[in-house]
């Protein structure tokens, strides 16, 4: 049985009669070929190509790209000019240019050469080790029993003072530890070549009482346990 056929006015302006288009009934079939989608770039099927699976570029390859079309363009500017350290952090830049300043060298006074290990930076002078710095010392003939060539320098060190032994059978209350000898033998150094600001700081003599007092409190124990 055909469908009936659906009737459609459409108002005109003009005062003629109104227009009537009238549908046919295949048009409302449910059997009626479809028109084939347009392909588009996304779903081809051609391209094979889809918006779940199409292929992504990392971040800074889509930046470079940009940069590269823009290259003439005053629309993006590519920043090449670093900022130094100093702008970057004032108080690191000041810190290592004084650690490359230069120390005078003191000679021995016989053979009127430096010590091999002689720093020749600040930097190097707070690099050396508690070694180094016995062998310095000794060189300069300032780590044993004074001799004629331990006046023959400007100052001298008292490599042999109490706090700075390094007894084996002492416990750790009773002696320095690693890192404070070798501050203190470092500051005593760097007083020897003439360095400012190379006095005796307060904790040393407060260490040095300290560790003073733990020895006779040792010894007392060990006399009370004989």
């Amino acid at each position: 049985m055909p469908l009936p056929v659906a009737c459609t006015q459409h108002p005109n302006n003009d005062t003629g009669p109104q227009q009537t288009s009238l549908r046919t009934n295949s048009q409302y079939s449910t059997n009626a070929p479809r028109k084939q989608a347009m392909p588009t770039f996304r779903s081809s099927e051609e391209n094979k190509i889809s918006k779940a699976n199409r292929p992504r570029t990392r971040l800074c390859d889509r930046r470079r790209a940009k940069m590269q079309d823009a290259k003439g363009s005053d629309k993006f500017v590519l920043r090449t000019k670093k900022r130094s350290l100093s702008e970057r952090n004032p108080e690191l830049a000041l810190k290592i240019s004084q650690m490359q300043l230069t120390i005078a060298p003191i000679v021995h006074v016989v053979t009127g050469l430096p010590a091999p290990d002689y720093p020749s930076t600040m930097l190097k002078l707070f690099t050396l080790t508690e070694a180094q710095l016995d062998n310095l010392a000794e060189y300069y003939s300032q780590s044993h029993t004074p001799t004629a060539l331990t006046y023959k320098y400007p100052t001298t060190i008292d490599w042999n003072k109490p706090v700075l032994q390094n007894d084996p059978a002492l416990p750790e209350g009773c002696k320095l530890s690693d890192i404070e000898r070798l501050k203190i033998k470092m500051r005593m150094f760097a007083r020897f070549i003439g360095m400012r600001g190379a006095d005796t700081p307060t904790w040393e003599y407060e260490r040095a009482v300290q560790i003073l007092g733990n020895k006779i409190g040792h010894a007392v124990q060990q006399e009370e346990e004989e």
